[in-house]
Order: structure tokens, then sequence, then C-alpha cells
């Protein structure tokens, strides 16, 4: 049995190593009070990323009235860090109604105290917004909801956002028409040779104007030049062509207009083209239509191939 004495000894040679175990012990349980109260303070200032707009849209495309294309939108982090997201979606409502969606699976950093530009992919549904259409052609702007997702690296955030944003409607009503009409509407359907000689070409042309938008237009002007050259710079000649006609939802109208070609204007080489070769002409030129008090230029460039001894024609998009 141990003694008296030798019990008092070992616990004495042992108090170092108890004082040691104690002050690990406290620091371990500062690091972690430290931890959990950074956490909790942080959790409670820490505020969401928000969607504070639109930067941008660009409509690429459209298929069976579903527009896509790309956008900037505006992140707003008012956090003192900086902070990135990912798996970041969308959705965008108009009077309850989905019109727009799109995200981006890119890993995107969010500055502090300050709003980024997160570039997304989307869809758009014109169908939805047909009914209010004179809404987006009235006002500057319009009132949308957006709904918000994404994920965020502190704290490993979700979140799940519902805000009502102003979305300006110049770009969008832009887009939608752009991409609608500009590469259908104006189109040169058929030329006819009328007479050719080395001095002039003269042609009987056809052009369609077709209303694919959902709403009316009026074309307030159609201005058409015949040039001799890709660059379109040296003018031969210029279409005459109505004014103020106008375009109901889905109509089609053909439009007819006769050139005089001065081939004079060519020179030599044209004169010898009218002669044994082939007479390359380029029409360039825009009808302007409005759409209640909204105008938009709807440019068109085509190419002619006047095959003078066959008299045969072709025509192209340049």
């Amino acid at each position: 049995m141990l003694s008296q004495p030798f019990i008092h000894q070992l616990l004495k040679k042992l108090h170092p190593l108890k004082n040691f175990l104690n002050t690990k012990y406290l620091i371990i349980i500062i690091v972690l009070l430290s931890i959990f109260i950074a956490t909790l303070f942080g959790f409670h200032t820490f505020e969401k990323p928000a969607f504070a707009g639109v930067q941008s849209v660009d409509f690429v495309s459209m298929d069976s009235g579903v527009f896509t294309g790309r956008a900037s939108l505006r992140i707003e982090n008012k956090n003192y860090i900086s902070i990135s997201g990912k798996d970041i979606a969308f959705n965008m409502y108009y009077k309850n109604h989905l019109i727009a969606k799109g995200g981006s699976t890119e890993e995107v950093k969010l500055v502090k105290k300050s709003i980024s530009n997160l570039p997304i992919a989307f869809q758009f549904y014109i169908d939805s917004v047909v009914d209010d259409l004179n809404d987006l052609l009235l006002y500057d702007s319009i009132k949308m909801e957006a709904h918000l997702t994404g994920k965020f690296t502190l704290f490993n955030f979700q979140v799940h956002d519902k805000m009502e944003v102003w979305v300006n409607t110049k770009e969008l009503i832009d887009g939608i028409v752009k991409n609608t009409i500009s590469k259908t509407a104006l189109t040169l359907k058929e030329v006819k040779l009328l007479e050719i000689t080395p001095m002039a070409t003269h042609l009987s042309l056809m052009f369609e104007f077709v209303n694919n938008l959902p709403v009316a237009f009026t074309v307030d002007t159609m201005n058409l030049d015949v040039f001799a050259d890709r660059m379109c710079l040296l003018n031969v000649g210029k279409c005459k062509l109505p004014a103020h006609l106008r375009m109901p939802v889905n109509a089609s109208e053909k439009i007819n207009s006769e050139v005089l070609i001065d081939n004079l204007n060519l020179g030599l080489a044209g004169i010898a083209k009218v002669l044994s070769g082939s007479l390359d002409y380029f029409i360039s030129g825009a009808a302007v239509l409005s759409v209640d008090a909204r105008t938009f230029k709807i440019p068109l460039k085509q190419h002619i191939v006047i095959h003078p001894m066959t008299q045969s024609i072709d025509i192209s998009k340049d």
C-alpha cells in the first residue's frame, strides 16, 4: 500500500501537468466560444445578396414564340466581405404570369458593398405578354416580380429571394421587334429584267412585308438604293417605294417597285460585264416602322446577280 508521503510527492509532481491541461482546455473552449459568437453574430448581420435589376438584354433567337438570349443581372452584396455564388437561377413574373426564366452555372464573385453584374442565359415567353404588349409599348418601365435562388459561400446560405423590380421596356421591346421581324419582315422576293443596255438596266422588283408581331404597325418610310459594290459606296439607282403602309397582325403585303440602274457609273468594266459577263447589284436600305409612339428601323440588304446573256437572275442575302 502506498504511503501518505509518497502520494503527496506524486501529486506535487503532477500539479504542473494539471495546470497545462487546464490551460489547454481553456484555450479550446475560448476558441470554440469565439467561433460560436462570430457565427451567431455573422448569421444575424449577414445580408443575403439581393436582385437589383437588369443591366442589359440581348435576344439571340426565336423559336415557336420563345426567345432565347443573354442578359446581365445586377446582384447587390451589402456585406463588408466579398462572397461568391453559384447555381443562380431566376424566374420573372408579370401580372402573375411567368414570362422569363434563366440562370447561370458559372461561379460569380460578389464584391463587398457593391453591385456586381451576373451574366445569365434566359428564355423569354412572348406569348405570356401578348395581351400586355401595349403596357410594354406605353411605359418606359414596368414592374415585375423576380424570384431569385442561389447558393453563396458565406455560411453556405441558400438564397430564395422574391422582390419587385422595375424593368426598362425599351431594351425588351427593341429586342422583341428586331428579332421578330428584322430577318423576315422585308425581303426581296422577285426581280424581273425589263430592259438591259450598255447604258442602263431597267428592273421590276417585288418586295414582301410581313407582320409577324403580335401587334399592328405602320410602315412610315422605305428607302432602298442599288449599289454596284458590296460595301455600298457606288450608288447606281434608287427604288421607288410607297410609304405609310398599315400592317395588321399576321398581314403580308406585296410591294412593287421599279429601278433604273445607270451602268455608265460602272465605267468600261460595267459595259463589258453587260455585254459578256454578269452584273452584281446590291440593294441596301431600311424601312422605318412605328408601333404606337415607338419607331424601329428594319434593315434590308440583298444581292442580285444578273446574267445578260441568259437574262436569268439570282437573289441572295448578302
